[in-house]
């Protein structure tokens, strides 16, 4: 009986490497958001989020707890609050890092945020632009999105980004958290498609070159 060689257990973990590239997503950057009106910042400061776009809010400063006297913080899903604890809630929180992004020639930034190959950043895109405003976008192309409103005074450096392009910010004009949480789809770049079908041809190859090269047997006759 023929068992596994070498060669053998070398094929099945390539094998298992090319699925582990094609179930792996990675992410393909739209200009998809949805924006959330999460609650006024009178007195409140914000206080983290996770990588899935949950938003902590820290709201002990100034006496404006509603638990009575101590700390308490609301934690807020896809915009709506879904829980006040008064101790931080025990999330991995993903809030990006301060940074200086390079920008096209006439726009400006005040105050940016980076985190996994995106950018958020409060600016001006025009050197006549009387009030900045909140952008974000990849790396490569930062200032490709604009998120509202508008008419925001971005200039104080409250401004986050976890590491799916999920941002948010505290607009001191309108005296609000706005979170904007990024649509896009997780879908498998073209490049890691391409190595799944490389990986399968060479895979199909080396199996073929095994089959060549093991023994064959001699047909097997009863005795008479």
């Amino acid at each position: 009986m023929r068992t596994p060689g070498t060669s053998s257990w070398f094929a099945l973990s390539v094998f298992a490497l090319l699925i582990a590239l094609l179930t792996t997503p990675a992410r393909s950057f739209a200009d998809t958001y949805q924006i959330l009106n999460l609650q006024s910042d009178q007195g409140y400061f914000f206080y983290g989020m996770n990588q899935y776009g949950e938003v902590v809010i820290d709201l002990s400063s100034y006496g404006g707890c509603p638990m009575g006297s101590g700390h308490c913080y609301q934690t807020y899903v896809d915009g709506l609050p879904t829980g006040m604890t008064s101790t931080p809630p025990p999330l991995i929180y993903d809030n990006g890092g301060q940074c200086a992004p390079t920008l096209p020639a006439g726009e400006s930034f005040l105050y940016a945020a980076c985190n996994g190959g995106r950018v958020a950043f409060t600016g001006y895109l025009t050197p006549t632009q009387v009030m900045p405003s909140i952008y974000t976008g990849p790396s490569s192309n930062p200032s490709a999105v604009t998120l509202p409103p508008l008419g925001a005074n971005g200039d104080l450096p409250f401004i986050f980004i976890n590491s799916q392009g999920d941002v948010v910010w505290d607009d001191v004009f309108d005296e609000e958290f706005f979170e904007a949480i990024d649509l896009t789809a997780q879908v498998p770049e073209p490049a890691s498609l391409f190595l799944f079908g490389t990986g399968i041809l060479a895979l199909a190859a080396f199996s073929a070159r095994l089959r060549a090269r093991r023994p064959t047997e001699p047909p097997h006759t009863s005795p008479s």
